[in-house]
Formats: structure tokens, sequence, C-alpha cells
């Protein structure tokens, strides 16, 4: 394999395995509480984060929650029109 394709994987497994241990660890195991993984897992997943992000999942949880919070009321940051709004 040349150079450009195994630099190529690469990125893409780094990528996709943070975007699942996103998906599945910080954000439905933390921030919602609605999945409860293995201790073991838990740690693979929070070895995976801090590699590829270096974010801390106590500051990632709470930036979420800080932003989910007002995404039901007007202005909010799902609501139509409300990203460029002052």
């Amino acid at each position: 394999m040349s150079e450009f394709w195994i630099i190529s994987l690469v990125a893409v497994v780094l990528t996709q395995s943070a975007a699942v241990a996103t998906s599945v660890y910080w954000h439905r195991a933390l921030a919602r509480r609605s999945l409860v993984v293995h201790p073991a897992a838990g740690q693979l997943l929070r070895t995976v984060l801090w590699l590829t992000t270096g974010q801390d999942r106590r500051e990632w949880v709470a930036l979420y929650r800080k932003y989910r919070a007002f995404t039901d009321r007007e202005g909010g940051p799902h609501r139509p029109g409300s990203r460029h709004e002052s």
C-alpha cells in the first residue's frame, strides 16, 4: 500500500472512532443517561475520546446540557431562523 492510502485509512479510522465514541459514550451514556455501558467499555471509549479530541468528558457533558436547555424555546439553537438573529 502506498503511504497515501495508509494515512487516509488511519484518518478515517480515527475520525469514525471519535464519532462513534462521542455518540455512544458522551451523548447517550453521559449526557442523556439513556445507555449504561460496562466499565471496561467506558474506559475504552473515554481513552479513544481523550486521544482523538483531548476533551474532558465532564466539560463536554456540561456544555451539551447547557446547549440543549434552550432548544424548545423561542430563539433556541434548533428553531428555524435562530442561527443568524441578534
